[in-house]
């Protein structure tokens, strides 16, 4: 109209509470509802729209940190969940799953369906366009592992993820670790060590749920990345680019049908010296229910180009070192991994612990992270303690496998030499989150990737 008028509506619903002024609606019980906005100008004009409310599925699964399925795993996060043959109820559920917010993928070990461990048999391969085996060779920090592409729907707490976007068959790809169905590794697939097995991996599989939505991404479309991920198999493997990205190894939490932009790992503080065991939650999603909101935590957004050497990081500064540009957040590592330079009192351990610190004492140290350069500036700093690992170990008898004082001389990565990896250490007594690439933070700004605590 023109003139003097009102574009104010009144709000009603058949159900449920809803504000009259706002329109915020509310339903504590499941059921189709009919919202009306009527005109104040005009009472005779008024429209409607269908809301429906469905129940809430489960989003967390337990977390336990204790010694793994060999009983010597230290600061390890497992969780357990199911996999089945797609389109069936031929399941396995499998315990000692190592939770790492530092890769992306669901990875088992096949070793059998006895004490939770993996049977591939029934799983179908995933398959290249000339009907050959597609198989991976996948590394991280401290080795690689070889194994099958293979399709399973994933169960995690109430959430499935049974196919991805673009797919041409049923099923998520994972990776199948020592799957006998594919040849044994083909001389490109190398690095610091074989972890192929669970007496070397110590645990049944690791669930990655970090920050991008595929293993290798566009790295491997059309390109053969070096060192050489993914493999066609015959009665011997080669090198292959994947050309569709639905065909590889794919982040689990993305492919549910909701709850699929992140995760939040949350352990509790535990004593100075380590304990012998913690509980704590993986909730699946972020800002998506009422128990994975970001709240006050603060956003670290991560160098997301992948043209940059500095791809997939944000940024640390420590020791009154140069910023290091290649830091990231992962649970899968046992320790703080930094580099001791400019600080005599960071010596590394002898005798068997040789690749972790020891300090003679207590030693307090504080680092300041922000989000990767061009992004969202965000800063904090943190401090935290380094205790002798040979006493860690010690203690206690040598019962204790949780620590939140245990570092290590960092790890190279790939195309930046330093970096500054905070493990599973700094998880404790934090809120961590875990963001996905190109997915949007409901009630946010914020669209992954991310991290944030």
């Amino acid at each position: 109209g023109t003139g003097n008028f009102s574009p104010t509506v009144t709000w009603s619903a058949n159900g449920g509470t809803i504000n009259p002024i706002t329109g915020l609606f509310n339903s504590s019980s499941v059921g189709t509802y009919t919202i009306t906005a009527t005109s104040q100008q005009d009472s005779t004009k008024a429209g409607t729209a269908t809301v429906g409310v469905v129940a809430g599925v489960s989003n967390s699964l337990l977390i336990t940190v204790d010694g793994g399925p060999t009983g010597g795993y230290k600061n390890g996060a497992f969780v357990t969940l199911t996999v089945c043959a797609p389109g069936t109820s031929t399941c396995q559920t499998i315990d000692h799953v190592l939770v790492d917010t530092g890769s992306v993928g669901l990875r088992l070990f096949a070793t059998g369906s006895a004490g939770g461990q993996f049977d591939p048999a029934g799983f179908p391969l995933q398959k290249d366009g000339n009907g050959n085996a597609i198989a991976e060779c996948n590394q991280f920090a401290d080795g690689f592992t070889w194994g099958s592409v293979s399709l399973a729907t994933i169960q995690m707490a109430g959430e499935v993820a049974s196919t991805v976007p673009n797919a041409t068959v049923v099923g998520v790809p994972i990776q199948v670790i020592g799957d006998p169905r594919v040849p044994s590794v083909p001389p490109g697939c190398t690095g610091v060590r074989d972890e192929s097995t669970v007496s070397v991996f110590m645990a049944n599989g690791v669930l990655g749920v970090g920050t991008f939505q595929q293993d290798c991404g566009s790295n491997c479309v059309n390109n053969i990345p070096t060192p050489s991920v993914y493999y066609s198999c015959a009665a011997a493997c080669n090198a292959t680019p994947l050309s569709s990205l639905a065909q590889q190894v794919t982040h689990p939490v993305w492919a549910l049908p909701q709850d699929n932009n992140g995760v939040l790992v949350e352990l509790p503080s535990i004593p100075s010296g380590g304990t012998t065991t913690v509980t704590g939650k993986l909730i699946i999603g972020i800002g998506t229910q009422i128990n994975n909101g970001l709240g006050s935590a603060t956003v670290f957004n991560i160098d997301n180009n992948p043209a940059d050497f500095t791809y997939g990081y944000f940024i640390t500064n420590f020791n009154g070192q140069s910023p290091n540009s290649c830091s990231y957040i992962s649970s899968g590592s046992k320790a703080y991994f930094f580099p001791a330079s400019g600080n005599p009192l960071l010596v590394t351990c002898e005798g068997n612990n040789s690749k972790y610190y020891c300090p003679t004492s207590l030693l307090p140290l504080s680092a300041t992270n922000q989000s990767a350069a061009n992004t969202n500036n965000s800063t904090g700093s943190v401090a935290f303690n380094i205790v002798s690992a040979d006493t860690l170990f010690a203690n206690n008898s040598g019962k204790n496998v949780a620590f939140s004082e245990l570092g290590s001389p960092n790890a190279p990565v790939k195309k930046c030499g330093t970096s500054f990896d905070w493990g599973l250490s700094f998880f404790y007594g934090k809120y961590v989150f875990t963001a996905i690439e190109q997915q949007p933070v409901t009630g946010t700004n914020y669209t992954g990737p991310f991290w944030a605590y």
